[in-house]
């Protein structure tokens, strides 16, 4: 998901899948409220990465180059180190989908 985070707002106005970048599927940028926990690790990561990202960066940056889109493989990888992990660990009976 691309767009500049403020502090408790994502503003959205592309969306990456599988490693390409194009428009949303409504093809209109959109503001989404943020929870205090999650706005609270989104600043910690971006400050983790040594300068804040400007407008228009990736809230989820690439693990090796913050310029570059989330392929296929950095995907998977993610989702099984540690989306799976964390599913695992959350107190629901199942997950949908799973």
């Amino acid at each position: 998901m691309g767009g500049g985070t403020y502090e408790d707002v994502v503003m959205v106005d592309k969306a990456v899948t599988l490693g390409e970048t194009k428009s949303t599927k409504t093809n209109q940028n959109r503001t989404l409220g943020v929870l205090a926990p999650l706005a609270d690790d989104i600043a910690k990561s971006r400050k983790s990465l040594g300068a804040i990202p400007g407008q228009g960066s990736f809230v989820f940056p690439h693990p090796l180059d913050a310029s570059r889109r989330w392929g296929d493989t950095t995907y998977q990888n993610w989702r099984s180190r540690t989306f799976d992990a964390a599913v695992a660990l959350a107190p629901f009976s199942a997950v949908e989908g799973r």
